[in-house]
């Protein structure tokens, strides 16, 4: 996360580790659904996931108000869906689909705090279902900012949808969750003595989580089944997601989420999934930290994986590289990414990226 949100030392200041109150894990939970309690239910979903899942759910719920995702996280549309909400009179909302939808919603959450939310992921490509934070882009999808939302109070994932998800969305997940644990790792040998509680928790669960992914990547990836989809998808979603919950006291966000999001300024780059842009950014920070070992490690795991390994891989040219620098210089002095990086990005870098 950004350094404003770290706390030094072992002062907390009554801060709170947040995450969803609830996980529920199974297959078919869609169809289990009973939004019968509430009061005005309502869906709010892009249009792919309406058709093919929230008709699951409005066909059980016929009662259930929708609102359509019009694709991008920016101040319009939240206003939009907020009013569309607070219109609806209702308590609840469900919010279906990939980061985005998830993200849009924990802020709906936050301006309306009595409302209940329940995310439901239909993509294994992000954590964003599980965290109280969400990033906030320009109407054309350009990186904004990333900022405080509210925590849901439940997450369903339904395993009949993430077995029938392709490999690539398991591998962009899987590059977003790596990185949280080479940044923190990195992280840790600058902060040293000034390490707090939630820097240890948060690089605790990311390490978990990436020991849990090398043994399937070299296991498994090119054999993976439904079990390993499902085990693929906690890993993705809740173990990456925890690891976020607790780094939004610590930091989880380093060179990698730093050029992933700058790389959201170019806009061939922006018909990749965030994942895929970690994916070049862990390769770049890991070169300029010298990381040898890690990086040897990650070039294995994404050459398995088929991932980026530079920014090629997510569409970036020379001549993008002046858009791409300026966007990440913009984003290292707001969230002083370089004073745990220890080294400014330099323009003549940045074509071995390339």
């Amino acid at each position: 996360m950004k350094n404003h949100h770290r706390i030094s030392g072992g002062v907390f200041n009554n801060e709170e580790f947040l995450f969803p109150a609830k996980i529920t894990r199974g297959e078919g939970e869609i169809d289990k659904i009973d939004a019968g309690p509430y009061k005005a239910p309502f869906l709010f979903a892009g249009p792919y996931v309406m058709k093919t899942y929230g008709s699951r759910l409005i066909k059980n719920n016929p009662g259930i108000k929708t609102c359509v995702f019009t694709g991008q996280v920016w101040p319009g549309e939240f206003y939009r869906v907020k009013k569309a909400a607070a219109d609806a009179k209702t308590d609840v909302i469900y919010a279906m689909g990939g980061g985005k939808v998830m993200d849009l919603a924990k802020l709906v959450k936050k301006d309306m705090p009595c409302l209940r939310l329940v995310n439901i992921p239909t993509s294994a490509a992000t954590c964003a279902a599980m965290t109280p934070v969400s990033v906030m882009y320009t109407q054309d999808g350009v990186y904004a900012d990333t900022i405080d939302s509210a925590v849901p109070d439940e997450v369903i994932i339904d395993y009949k949808v993430m077995e029938k998800l392709p490999m690539p969305f398991f591998a962009a997940g899987a590059a977003d969750t790596l990185a949280k644990y080479y940044e923190t790792a990195a992280a840790r040998k600058i902060l040293k003595n000034d390490l707090n509680l939630f820097d240890d928790m948060s690089y605790s669960i990311s390490y978990g989580a990436k020991d849990s992914l090398k043994k399937i990547i070299y296991l498994k990836w090119h054999k993976a089944d439904s079990a390993v989809k499902c085990a693929l998808a906690d890993i993705n979603i809740i173990q990456s997601g925890l690891a976020s919950c607790a780094g939004r006291y610590s930091i989880t966000g380093l060179i990698a989420h730093a050029a992933a999001h700058a790389a959201t300024a170019v806009k061939a780059a922006r018909l990749y999934l965030h994942g895929e842009h970690a994916a070049a950014g862990l390769i770049m920070q890991e070169t300029m930290l010298k990381g040898k070992k890690h990086l040897a490690e990650i070039n294995s795991f994404f050459e398995i994986m088929e991932l980026p390994q530079g920014l090629a891989g997510i569409g970036l040219k020379k001549t993008d590289l002046k858009v791409f620098h300026d966007k990440y210089t913009a984003i290292d002095n707001a969230e002083k990414i370089s004073v745990y990086a220890g080294k400014k990005l330099v323009y003549n870098m940045l074509e071995a990226y390339l």
